[in-house]
């Protein structure tokens, strides 16, 4: 059994969501029998081999810039580096490079000074959300309204930059940004059978990445912090917990800003409970936010939260034949979502990102986005049963993101001849999700890291109007964990959406709260105390 490649589009930054399905592998008529497969797969990666010890480099060398950010009450002054990492076979061919961009203030005590490696997610997606989005130095304002292909690609100085308190570096990884798979000379394929598009070898590589950018640095004494947002709830675990195990490299907190960390809790068939469950208390965020009542905190959405893990689930498993609990659920799912009682009982009382965000705004002629249901745009079919729209937050940010990060890395003097991939096709399309029933996750890992070390930090944080990767399921995954984890790992959600940093207001409780949490990482671990006196 092996997961269908739409999975990809599960919670992929800047694409819509599809069903997750389970495709049986069957013989083909005429295919060949599996040992002549094998052996046809075993030459290829024998000749992919021999084509790496040409592989030749293609990103420049890297550059290091001086910088002076002024910001109010406070000037930062830093060096921003951007450039790459060779990540190399046994006996180093190069395999792969991995763009990033590093900021470090100036005169810091790398012993005392934090470093936080951050990534965005996908698979496919570069680092540019969370850099020039979040909390790099410089930001493009992504607020709404204003948000179209042609708004102006200007960055400004970023007064909630952590980089006050924390170094940064912001990575891509293959196949994302200027970030390349290993190339021969004549422009083949030069990977040394490595699969950078799989979840576990896209993990190990930015493992790797890590530790060689930490040595190379002399950062590996350094407090760390690891930050992944969407799709980065599966990788940043993994990687953390390669970076244990297989690069002996030690991170202090995680941050996993909106994630996935089971694809079981977010997508299958109709009947499949658990979406509809998670997406209730999301769905009602929105339906206030549009109605002017907008959620302040998780205690307003306290009544819904309630009912969707008792009377919603029960009555969804009660099954459309009984009338009783089809009625009760469309009274009260009607009353939550703003939707009509005979819409919410045409669908069975089952609505979803896509349900919701079609109906609620079909009247006016208006389609929401899927990563903050608050953003509306035209519908260009608005008649449609179904609309083929481009989200109105993520596609049409898509534009000038692009012509920002290009922007800037001219003005850090680092320019490869190369196409930028803020969201790569190529990766999506060829993503390998493992063999198989089971769906990927990484809850797994989050609990085996925290088992293994007793003073790692995590915390996840979410916007409550995000459709894509619904709060609630993170707040009932964690319920799971068993009581080592108490004290160590917290749930944080903010107004805004997926990107809910692009709200003033989210962007600095975030950065207050990511600050909070490396302290307490770096106050728990006891050895680091005499070289902090």
């Amino acid at each position: 059994m092996r997961f269908s490649r739409l999975m990809a589009l599960a919670v992929l930054i800047c694409a819509p969501l599809s069903t997750a399905a389970l495709a049986q592998e069957s013989p083909i008529k005429g295919a060949k029998p599996a040992s002549e497969r094998q052996a046809d797969r075993t030459a290829d990666q024998k000749d992919d081999g021999a084509k790496a010890a040409r592989a030749v480099k293609q990103l420049p060398a890297d550059q290091t810039t001086s910088h002076t950010l002024e910001l109010p009450g406070r000037a930062l002054k830093f060096k921003a580096t951007a450039g790459s990492i060779a990540l190399t076979s046994g006996d180093g061919r190069i395999q792969g490079e991995m763009g990033y961009v590093a900021y470090q203030l100036d005169g810091a005590d790398a012993v005392k000074r934090p470093i936080a490696f951050a990534f965005n997610g996908g698979p496919g997606s570069a680092s540019a959300w969370v850099h020039i989005g979040g909390f790099g130095p410089w930001r493009l304002p992504i607020e709404s309204p204003g948000l179209a292909p042609s708004a102006l690609p200007v960055l400004l100085p970023n007064a909630e930059t952590w980089l006050d308190f924390t170094d940064l570096v912001f990575v891509d990884p293959i196949g994302t940004g200027f970030s390349r798979t290993g190339r021969s000379g004549d422009g083949t394929s030069a990977t040394g059978g490595r699969n950078f598009y799989s979840v576990d070898g896209d993990a190990e590589s930015v493992a790797e990445m890590i530790a060689k950018w930490s040595r190379q640095h002399g950062r590996l004494v350094s407090p760390k912090l690891h930050v992944g947002e969407s799709y980065g709830g599966i990788r940043a675990p993994k990687v953390l917990s390669a970076l244990q195990t297989k690069f002996g490299v030690g991170m202090n907190a995680m941050l996993l800003i909106s994630p996935v960390m089971d694809y079981g809790l977010f997508r299958g068939p109709r009947h499949h409970t658990p979406m509809f469950v998670n997406t209730l208390p999301s769905i009602a965020a929105a339906a206030r936010a549009a109605s002017g009542k907008p959620v302040a905190s998780r205690t307003d959405l306290a009544d819904v939260e309630a009912y969707a893990r008792t009377e919603y689930v029960v009555d969804l498993l009660r099954g459309p034949l009984d009338t009783a609990a089809m009625d009760r659920i469309t009274k009260r799912v009607a009353s939550i979502s703003r939707l009509s009682e005979e819409t919410v009982r045409r669908y069975g009382g089952r609505i979803d990102e896509q349900i919701y965000l079609r109906e609620a705004n079909r009247a006016a002629g208006r389609r929401a986005s899927g990563y903050d249901a608050t953003v509306t745009g035209d519908d260009p079919d608005p008649t449609a049963s179904q609309s083929h729209w481009s989200d109105p937050f993520a596609e049409a940010l898509n534009a000038p993101m692009t012509s920002a990060m290009l922007d800037l890395y001219g003005k850090l003097g680092w320019k490869p001849d190369l196409t930028y991939n803020m969201l790569s096709r190529e990766v999506l399309g060829g993503w390998s999700w493992g063999g198989g029933t089971t769906p990927p996750e990484s809850f797994s890992s989050i609990r085996s890291t925290l088992a293994l070390d007793p003073h790692l930090r995590v915390m996840v944080t979410h916007g409550f109007t995000d459709l894509r990767t619904p709060y609630f399921a993170s707040a009932l995954l964690l319920e799971q964990l068993p009581a080592m984890s108490e004290g160590r790992i917290s749930l944080k959600v903010y107004p805004g959406g997926h990107m809910h940093y692009s709200r003033e207001d989210s962007r600095i409780a975030l950065r207050a709260d990511a600050k909070a949490l490396l302290d307490a990482a770096i106050a728990a671990d006891k050895s680091r105390m005499p070289s902090l006196r």
